[in-house]
């Protein structure tokens, strides 16, 4: 995936359109398309721009777009709801796993 495609998610994820963003940044609005277009890659003068805007440091950006191809699509549009599917599934496999009664055991 790309930086771009990363600042696309996170624009989406605050519920925000390009022109909200580009008013924000003091950027262009067709910058702002372009870069989650992919048409052209950010600066480090951009990044630091948007980490500003969304009040987060510059290496999370570049750790998100990083992630982006490991991690599930579904967890950059809806944080909580996908973590909270997680914590379900590992509630149901432990549920579903035979687990000793540690109390019986003895030493």
């Amino acid at each position: 995936m790309t930086i771009g495609n990363t600042l696309r998610l996170l624009r989406e994820y605050h519920g925000m359109k390009q022109i909200e963003v580009a008013s924000r940044l003091k950027l262009p609005r067709s910058l702002v398309s372009e870069i989650e277009g992919g048409k052209k890659v950010p600066g480090l003068e951009i990044l630091k721009k948007y980490a500003d805007g969304f009040d987060l440091p510059v290496s999370n950006l570049l750790l998100l777009a990083e992630m982006e191809g490991c991690v599930d699509p579904s967890f950059f549009k809806n944080p909580p709801k996908y973590i909270a599917s997680k914590i379900f599934k590992i509630l149901e496999w432990l549920n579903d796993r035979a687990l000793p009664d540690y109390d019986s055991i003895k030493d």
